[in-house]
């Protein structure tokens, strides 16, 4: 936060718009790839998604998953790998986000239908990915995301202008870094 991350909220606000039912479904859950220490789980519960539970946290971080689940944000936090199938069932989230994740992810083939596999039908996945990384199709990224377009598993229906990830690190190398917000939605 002392660096200016406004992801977590930015994603938050972006769900909301795009998914305005996800405040007042009591019933909604909510996966959070990469949840780290929590700031995105403090961002949805901001926004009042999901009633204010049925969060998931994920992550391949032990540490992180602890710091987390001592904010109680989560309702269930998950150690796991992103780069392997998901440990959780098939049409289950309303909603999957993911921030500051995803440039570390190299095998979009597998991570994207999966993600598709575990949102409930016109369920919405909204993430960050650094702007050069999905331009130049790193990983596959975009190239992934279109093919699941293509084979109707989702639809685009958002992709976001260039924005500044950490504005204020003092690291200039990291301060001039932009990312989008994307968005899917499960057909």
């Amino acid at each position: 936060k002392s660096w200016d991350y406004p992801a977590p909220t930015r994603v938050a606000q972006v769900l909301k718009t795009l998914y305005p039912e996800i405040c007042e479904q009591v019933d909604a859950k909510v996966l959070d790839l990469g949840c780290g220490t929590g700031m995105s789980g403090e961002a949805l519960a901001e926004i009042g998604a999901a009633g204010g539970c049925g969060y998931t946290g994920f992550d391949i971080s032990q540490k992180s998953l602890d710091l987390a689940n001592a904010k109680g944000m989560y309702d269930t936090i998950i150690k796991g790998n992103l780069e392997r199938a998901l440990p959780v069932e098939s049409n289950s989230f309303s909603a999957v986000i993911s921030v500051g994740v995803l440039s570390y992810v190299r095998s979009f083939e597998l991570l994207f239908p999966e993600i598709c596999r575990v949102m409930k039908p016109k369920g919405l996945f909204v993430f960050t990915h650094r702007t050069e990384l999905w331009r130049d199709d790193v990983g596959g990224c975009f190239s992934q995301a279109e093919k699941l377009t293509l084979s109707q598993g989702w639809e685009c229906v958002s992709i976001g202008e260039p924005e500044p990830y950490m504005p204020l690190n003092p690291d200039v190398n990291e301060s001039s870094k932009t990312i989008r917000i994307l968005a899917y939605r499960k057909n």
